[in-house]
C-alpha cells in the first residue's frame, strides 16, 4: 500500500509539472486567448459584410425588416444562386484558390458600391425599380462575401466555428446600433467605410494562421460528438431539415400579423440589440468553456424558446407589437448565426466545393423565410386573422422541434454498425456529405463487419456450414423461398436449418440474430 501511494504521489507531481494551470494560471489563460487572435480578421470581415447588407437593405433594423425589399431581393438572388449551385454541382470539384480570392475581391467591391448607392439614395431618392435592383445586387454580393469568410473557417472545429460566427453577429449588431444613432448623412459614410473594411481584413487574414491550424488534438472537430463520423453527418442533415421548418416560423413572425414590417421605437431597438448580443456572447462563452455539445440540442432549445417568447408576446401585447418583434428579430439574427455555423460544419464534412453547402443552406433558410412572409401578406384569410396566424406559427415551432428532436433521438438509438446504410438515403445524397468513394469504402467495411459477426456466431454456437450459409442469408432479409433458390435446396430444408440454428443459439428472431452480429 505504501509503495502504491508513493507511485500515485509521483504521478500526481509529474502531472502538476506538466499542467501549466498549476503554477501560472494567468499565463496559461493568456496563451489560450492568444490562440484565437487569428480569428479576429475573419470576425471583422464577416461582421463588416453583414453590416453592409443590413444597413442598406434592411434599414439598420429600424423595423423588423424592409418589407417587400427584404423578401423580394431574396427571390431575386435565388435567380442567381440556383444556377450557381447547379454549376458547382456539375463541376464536381473544388473551385481553385485563385478564383475564390478574385471572386471575393469582386464581391467586396460590388457590395461597397451597392451600400454607397443605397445609403446615399436615402438622401437623393432613387426610383423604386432602381432601388430594388441595387438592393438585389447588394443581397447577392454581401451574401457571397459572408460565405467567403465562412469558407475560410472550415475545419476549425466547434469552438472556433461558434466563436467566429456568434462574435461576428454580436459585433455587427453593436455596429448597426451605433450607426442607427448617427445622422442620416453620417450613416451613409460609415456604412460604406465598414463594408470596404473587408479588403484590409482579407489582407490580414491571408497572413495569419488558418482556423484548422489552431485546433488542438483534444478538441472536437464537430459538435455532433458521437464517435461515428457517419452519424455526425446524419445529424447535420437532420439539422438542415429543422432549419427549414424554423425558417417558416421566422418568416411569419417577421410579418405578423398582416405581412407588414413592425417599427421599433428607441427602447425596443436597444432591447433587441441587447438580447441578441447577450445571447451571442453566452453561446461563445459556453463553447469556450468546452461544452461543445450545446451546439447540437442546446442551441435548438434556445431558438425554440425565443420563438415561443415572440408568439406569446404578440398574443399578450397586441397593441405593442414591438415587444414581440424584439424576440422575433433576435430569433432571426441567431438563427442566421446558427445557419452560418452549420454551413461551416457542412463545408468541413462535405466532399463538394464549400460554396455548394453555402448556397444550399441559403436556399433552405432564407428562401423558406421569404416564402412564408410572402404567403402571409398575400393570403387574405391568413393576414386578416391574427389568431389563425399565431396558431400557424405555433404549429411551425412544434414541427421544427419534432423534426429535429425525433430525428436526433432516432439517430442516437441507431446502432453504430447500422449507420453505413444511411449513406444511400436520399437526404444524405442531397446534402453531399459522403463522396462516392467513401460510400464504396463504407459498404465494403459493412460487408467485412457482417462476415466477422457471422463467423463469431458459427464458432460460438457450433453451427454447421450449411446452417451458417442459411442463417447469413436469412439475417440479410432474404425469404426462405429466396434462400432455397440461392442454395439449390427446398424451402422445407431452409426452414429446418433456421429452426436448428434458433435451437443452438437460443435466439428467437431475425432481429436478435442481427443484434448478435452487430455486437461482435
Amino acid at each position: 500500500m505504501g509503495n502504491e501511494n508513493a507511485v500515485s504521489a509521483q504521478e500526481t507531481l509529474a502531472h502538476e509539472e506538466e499542467d501549466p494551470t498549476i503554477d501560472n494560471e494567468g499565463a496559461y489563460h493568456a496563451s489560450e486567448l492568444k490562440r484565437y487572435v487569428p480569428l479576429l480578421p475573419l470576425i471583422a470581415g464577416l461582421a463588416c459584410s453583414r453590416v453592409g447588407l443590413n444597413a442598406s437593405v434592411y434599414s439598420n433594423y429600424a423595423q423588423t425588416d424592409a418589407g417587400f425589399i427584404s423578401d423580394g431581393t431574396v427571390l431575386a438572388a435565388l435567380i442567381v444562386f440556383a444556377p450557381l449551385l447547379f454549376a458547382i454541382t456539375k463541376l464536381n470539384k473544388p473551385l481553385s484558390k485563385a478564383f475564390v480570392n478574385r471572386s471575393a475581391t469582386a464581391v467586396f467591391a460590388l457590395e461597397t458600391i451597392c451600400v454607397a448607392l443605397l445609403e446615399y439614395g436615402t438622401l437623393f431618392p432613387l426610383q423604386e425599380a432602381v432601388r430594388f435592383a441595387i438592393a438585389a445586387l447588394c443581397t447577392i454580393t454581401s451574401t457571397c462575401a459572408m460565405y467567403y469568410w465562412l469558407r475560410r473557417a472550415r475545419g476549425g472545429g466547434v469552438i472556433l466555428g461558434a466563436t467566429l460566427v456568434f462574435s461576428a453577429i454580436a459585433a455587427s449588431e453593436l455596429i448597426l446600433m451605433l450607426v442607427n444613432c448617427l445622422p442620416v448623412e453620417s450613416q451613409a459614410i460609415i456604412a460604406t467605410v465598414i463594408s470596404a473594411a473587408q479588403f484590409p481584413a482579407k489582407h490580414i487574414a491571408k497572413r495569419t494562421s488558418n482556423p484548422f491550424q489552431l485546433v488542438k488534438n483534444n478538441e472536437p472537430r464537430s459538435a455532433y460528438s458521437l464517435k461515428a463520423s457517419i452519424r455526425n453527418k446524419r445529424l447535420l442533415a437532420s439539422s438542415a431539415l429543422g432549419v427549414a421548418a424554423l425558417g417558416l416560423t421566422v418568416g411569419l413572425l417577421r410579418g405578423y400579423p398582416n405581412g407588414q414590417p413592425i417599427a421599433f421605437d428607441p427602447a425596443s431597438r436597444i432591447a433587441y440589440m441587447l438580447v441578441t448580443v447577450v445571447i451571442c456572447m453566452a453561446i461563445v462563452l459556453i463553447c469556450l468553456s468546452g461544452r461543445t455539445g450545446f451546439m447540437t440540442t442546446g442551441i435548438w432549445i434556445m431558438l425554440l424558446c425565443l420563438a415561443c417568447l415572440a408568439i406569446t408576446s404578440f398574443a399578450a401585447f397586441p397593441d405593442s407589437l414591438s415587444i414581440g418583434a424584439i424576440f422575433a428579430t433576435s430569433l432571426n439574427a441567431l438563427t442566421v448565426g446558427y445557419c452560418y455555423y452549420l454551413t461551416i460544419e457542412f463545408m468541413t464534412h462535405g466532399w463538394r466545393d464549400p460554396y455548394y453547402y453555402a448556397f444550399s443552406g441559403w436556399i433552405v433558410y432564407f428562401v423558406t423565410r421569404a416564402f412564408a412572409r410572402i404567403v402571409l401578406s398575400s393570403i387574405t384569410p391568413l393576414n386578416s386573422n391574427a389568431e389563425l396566424t399565431l396558431a400557424i406559427m405555433a404549429d411551425a415551432v412544434v414541427a421544427s422541434a419534432l423534426i429535429i428532436f425525433v430525428r436526433f433521438l432516432n439517430d442516437a438509438k441507431t446502432p453504430a454498425q447500422e449507420l453505413p446504410d444511411v449513406q444511400t438515403s436520399p437526404l444524405q445524397k442531397a446534402v453531399a456529405l459522403s463522396s462516392p468513394e467513401e460510400q464504396s469504402a463504407i459498404a465494403s467495411l459493412r460487408e467485412d463487419s457482417f462476415a466477422a459477426g457471422i463467423a463469431a456466431l458459427k464458432k460460438q454456437y457450433q453451427l454447421s456450414e450449411r446452417e451458417t450459409e442459411v442463417i447469413s442469408l436469412y439475417a440479410q432479409g432474404h425469404t426462405q423461398k429466396k434462400i432455397a433458390s440461392e442454395l439449390f435446396i427446398t424451402p422445407g430444408t431452409v426452414h429446418e436449418h433456421i429452426r436448428h440454428a434458433y435451437t443452438k443459439t437460443g435466439l428467437h428472431s431475425r432481429q436478435q440474430i442481427l443484434d448478435f452480429i452487430h455486437e461482435q
